[in-house]
């Protein structure tokens, strides 16, 4: 085996190696994030425990940020993406963050039939292991606007595997 390919072997194999090691099997949630309209017609994500977010299976994907502040303060960041021709009731796409230090602070946007809708609510983080990316959201009763429109959102999410930067 030449030097070249044995250094491309080694550094492949770090590289597996590297990412095995941040979250071993990738981006996993459970859980549920709801949104529902005025009429209590209810669209989202309902997840049950371990379903990957990395492109690893299903039709939804999505992303995780957990972000260091001060010391022992966190940041989060969520983004959960679904059909993208969904229409009427049915929820495209959520953002969700959430700050450990400050829970009324929280925010959700969701794309609701191509409409966005967004409100600032209670959002709290429950759990977070950095070391793991593991983290738990919650939040009931979030109210979303879109001009005179009015939904309300459900968040109880479990993600492991998050990046934390």
């Amino acid at each position: 085996m030449t030097r070249t390919k044995l250094g491309s072997l080694v550094l492949t194999l770090g590289a597996t190696l590297a990412l095995a090691g941040c979250g071993g099997g990738g981006l996993t949630v459970g859980g549920s994030a709801i949104v529902m309209d005025a009429a209590g017609t209810t669209s989202g994500f309902r997840f049950p425990a371990g379903v990957r977010l990395d492109g690893g299976a299903g039709v939804n994907t999505g992303m995780c940020t957990i972000s260091r502040g001060a010391s022992g303060v966190y940041g989060v960041v969520v983004d959960l993406y679904g059909d993208p021709a969904g229409t009427g009731s049915a929820v495209r796409s959520m953002s969700i963050m959430a700050h450990s230090d400050s829970p009324a602070s929280g925010q959700v946007t969701a794309d609701v039939g191509g409409t966005e809708f967004s409100g600032t609510c209670q959002m709290s983080v429950t759990s977070l292991d950095e070391g793991r990316g593991n983290v738990t959201l919650t939040g009931y009763e979030c109210v979303l606007t879109s001009g005179a429109q009015r939904d309300t959102a459900d968040v109880n999410l479990t993600f492991s595997g998050c990046t934390v930067i």
